[in-house]
């Protein structure tokens, strides 16, 4: 057996793709797929890592007498067997391309609307505050509450939907993926052609949070000049935010569908591993942030000074997954 086939098998039954394996020589894809075609064979330095990843002895590698039968009992601690790769026809990267068209701006605005929801109740709330205005608290709150559920329900249902849809194509997200010929160079021209849209959405989006934060900063000298209407516009405020958000979350969804089905970012093998290790750290934290923002705004109803909850708690979060991130990576690579 020919040390080229060897290193196609044993690759495979660790369950790593050529881009994952490469990722772990500290080599590219082209290398990898170039030893296991029988086009170049590795120097010595790329068979010792070999030897150690694959828990093979070098003379194992090199000799074509010894085949996978040969293998010392005790020694083939491999990850997983030789189905563990599933390979992503061209068809299949299409369909999940074009899911994510579909999908992303639907998604974009259940999330727009779930922070447009809670405009009504900023409206209402400094209105209740105006004595001219003729409406009381309770009338405000009830009100307001009624309207957020009017945004908040479509938001979920979009989500719901999409949800389910997205099972189809839940291997590509948590199974090892190998992919056809001509789908990574779909991706990559995919890629291409969003980035333009990316720079625009995010810079957009960015110019919309920054007038948003300029609005909130320059309230408390207003309200002095114009009395309490002007906290009415800290939901224009939100409005701004709301057409931020859905501007990065569309062209993110849309960004991400490429990097899936090349194994980039957060795809990437093992940012995927530290993905799923933080993932409940990150649930919790926000439900604890959610729990916190209620149990602030609903008794003060103190809706326009809460949302400073959410940009610190962003901030503390990032802190969070930055340390999280690099003890979980030191473990990985020990």
């Amino acid at each position: 057996m020919i040390m080229a086939d060897k290193i196609s098998e044993l690759r495979k039954k660790c369950g790593w793709t050529q881009e994952s394996f490469a990722h772990r020589l500290g080599v590219s894809r082209q290398a990898i797929s170039k030893w296991e075609s029988a086009q170049s064979v590795p120097d010595l330095k790329n068979l010792e890592k070999m030897s150690q990843l694959f828990n093979v002895s070098t003379d194992f590698l090199i000799k074509d007498e010894l085949d996978m039968d040969d293998l010392v009992p005790g020694r083939q601690d491999l990850e997983t067997d030789a189905n563990a790769l599933r390979s992503v026809s061209l068809q299949e990267a299409n369909d999940f391309l074009a899911y994510k068209d579909d999908s992303a701006p639907k998604i974009a605005l259940g999330v727009a609307l779930c922070i447009l929801g809670f405009v009504p109740l900023s409206v209402l709330g400094s209105l209740s505050e105006v004595s001219q205005s003729g409406i009381s608290e309770n009338q405000a709150a009830f009100v307001g509450w009624s309207l957020l559920f009017v945004f908040v329900i479509p938001a979920v249902t979009i989500f719901i939907v999409f949800g389910l849809k997205a099972n189809k194509f839940k291997y590509l997200t948590e199974e090892p993926i190998d992919t056809a010929y001509g789908v990574r160079g779909m991706a990559k021209e995919r890629k291409t052609q969003l980035q333009p849209r990316l720079i625009t959405n995010v810079a957009i989006g960015v110019a919309l949070c920054v007038l948003a934060l300029a609005l909130l900063i320059t309230s408390g000298p207003l309200a002095q000049m114009w009395g309490e209407q002007w906290q009415a516009l800290f939901g224009v405020s939100l409005v701004l935010v709301a057409g931020a958000v859905y501007l990065f979350v569309s062209i993110g969804i849309r960004w991400g569908a490429p990097q899936v089905l090349l194994q980039e970012g957060d795809w990437h093998p093992t940012q995927r591993k530290v993905g799923k290790r933080i993932a409940p750290i990150a649930a919790v934290y926000w439900l604890a942030v959610v729990a916190i923002y209620l149990a602030y705004s609903l008794p003060t109803n103190g809706w326009e000074r809460s949302w400073v909850i959410w940009p610190v708690a962003g901030v503390v979060f990032a802190i969070i997954y930055i340390v999280v991130e690099a003890r979980i990576k030191a473990k990985l690579n020990q």
